[in-house]
């Protein structure tokens, strides 16, 4: 099978392309300037609910994302992770640039949502975020 890596969602926060040989997605953000809950919410729900692709891991790039809110993290919690976890997610890892104060709020989510069974991790260096997310899907496609 051809490796094809296409943008399958676009809004005014986010780019959202995927790897149908991994049945990965990589969520770009680009929203320093703010992010509401709604639109926060778009691109999981996009995956969540679109029963045409299968998402074994999301590969979210949150350099150019600001900080997600008390009521996006509950949300994400309680709501988002659960559905996606049900429709076959395993992975979910997130790239951060050096902010010490964007790490500690990647960190409070991660912290918040483990033991679900989803693996989580946190990368600085994207292509490292990468390669590590496709080894670990390797094992389920």
């Amino acid at each position: 099978m051809k490796n094809e890596v296409k943008e399958i969602f676009k809004s005014s926060v986010v780019t959202v392309w995927y790897d149908d040989l991994f049945k990965l997605a990589y969520l770009i953000w680009d929203c320093k300037g703010g992010l509401s809950f709604e639109k926060y919410k778009e691109p999981f729900e996009f995956l969540i609910e679109n029963t045409g692709i299968s998402v074994l891991g999301v590969l979210s790039d949150s350099r150019n994302q600001g900080i997600i809110g008390t009521k996006m993290r509950s949300w994400l919690q309680k709501d988002g992770a659960p559905r996606a976890k049900q429709r076959g997610l395993k992975c979910h890892y997130v790239v951060t640039d050096a902010n010490s104060t964007k790490v500690y709020y990647v960190n409070i989510i991660i912290r918040l949502l483990e033991g679900d069974g989803l693996d989580r991790k946190l990368f600085r260096n994207f292509d490292e975020a990468d390669q590590s997310i496709k080894t670990a899907i390797s094992k389920f496609v």
